[in-house]
């Protein structure tokens, strides 16, 4: 996109990209990397088995961060499980992380959960 406007540039810098669904395959991850190097996305964002392979693809270009996904898409699992799973997404290179709260304690008033 070698006609991009200073404008459409910030806004690409602000686009995540996703594959965090299980029918997704390697080649389907690995497309998502290339389009997020070519338009110079933000973010790739797998699910956490694929992470780590991510952020490898993603060494040569500091400014798109693997990001990865933790107590997807439910959000019931414990904090003590969501800490263990941040703490391993972030030691396999993801730099962006997307949490999700417990939905069911949250519709439930439980704001302590």
């Amino acid at each position: 996109m070698s006609d991009e406007t200073e404008e459409q540039k910030k806004l690409m810098r602000q686009i995540d990209i996703s594959c965090v669904q299980a029918f997704h395959t390697m080649d389907e991850i690995d497309a998502m990397v290339e389009l997020a190097k070519k338009y110079r996305l933000a973010a790739v964002f797998t699910l956490p088995a694929f992470s780590a392979h991510v952020a490898e693809r993603l060494q040569d270009t500091r400014e798109i961060h693997a990001g990865g996904v933790v107590s997807f898409p439910g959000g019931g699992d414990t904090t003590g499980q969501k800490k263990r799973q941040a703490k391993e997404l972030w030691e396999a290179g993801c730099r962006e992380i997307d949490m999700v709260m417990n939905l069911t304690a949250f519709r439930s008033t439980n704001f302590l959960m």
